[in-house]
């Protein structure tokens, strides 16, 4: 029995993610009732030794239109400031157990993921200050998908009134596809992800009023674990509405460049 109808052609389904796969892929455009004159700002979490990947993402960022980017330079993993950590074994059993059924043992942050952290928490601090309503935040592997800024528009357009965080890098089968893990949504370029929420913290678009509840639980209460699964925590404590493409088809995809936190 057909379940999923498409508004804007005779395409129907019984399955999801076909239906889902359809108007992302060939109904994008049809979704914009405006202009797509939004100036886009990008913060760049980079650590400052990696001189490849400051070159990469140079490249990437000045082949897009429309767009003020600032690199978060501070911070490296020769200059933490350990203030802004609680690494226990209460703290991460706690986190951990609240949004995961397997187990993950607790072990002590890196250097280097400290710095991941404390790069993220800089870009938003710095959003911040700058009083920016919104702002995308991306590490320095993003590889940008054609016609981002553009699709980017459209989606922030079309996004929920209640929307705390979007993530471009996203995907309706990243971890797998489980329907429990959304809120299902037909037509729609986005869709409402359960917690835990994140799909790593490659890039994601977030609001400032979001990114002020999650500065000041950073500066509260610390962070104990990896930035990805503290962004998890935090969601989830602060009740953050998130959303994820309604598709297979991410906007952003990492460049596979060898990882830095093991360095």
């Amino acid at each position: 029995m057909v379940k999923y109808y498409c508004k804007f052609c005779s395409f129907r389904s019984v399955r999801y993610l076909r239906f889902a796969d359809h108007v992302f892929n060939n109904h994008f455009f049809k979704f914009s009732n405006s202009d797509l004159n939004l100036k886009i700002n990008i913060f760049v979490c980079h650590y400052t030794k990696l001189i490849e990947r400051e070159k990469y993402i140079l490249n990437e960022l000045n082949n897009l239109k429309n767009i003020n980017y600032k690199f978060i330079n501070e911070f490296d993993k020769e200059v933490i400031d350990n203030n802004f950590f609680n690494c226990n074994k209460k703290e991460w059993d706690k986190k951990i157990n609240n949004l995961y059924s397997h187990k993950c043992n607790f072990r002590l942050l890196k250097e280097s993921e400290k710095s991941l952290g404390l790069k993220h928490y800089e870009a938003l601090k710095n959003m911040i200050d700058m009083n920016l309503e919104y702002v995308l935040i991306i590490e320095d592997d993003c590889k940008f998908e054609k016609d981002f800024i553009n699709r980017l528009s459209i989606i922030i357009k079309n996004l929920p009134n209640d929307w705390d965080v979007y993530i471009p890098n996203s995907y309706l089968e990243l971890f797998g596809y489980n329907e429990k893990r959304f809120i299902k949504d037909t037509n729609k370029l986005v869709v409402k992800r359960n917690n835990p929420s994140t799909a790593y913290t490659l890039s994601y678009l977030i609001k400032k009023e979001a990114a002020m509840k999650i500065v000041n639980e950073i500066e509260k209460n610390k962070i104990t674990l990896p930035i990805d699964f503290e962004y998890n925590w935090l969601f989830y404590k602060l009740n953050l509405n998130v959303y994820w493409n309604n598709s297979n088809t991410p906007l952003i995809r990492d460049a596979n460049f060898e990882s830095s936190i093991g360095h």
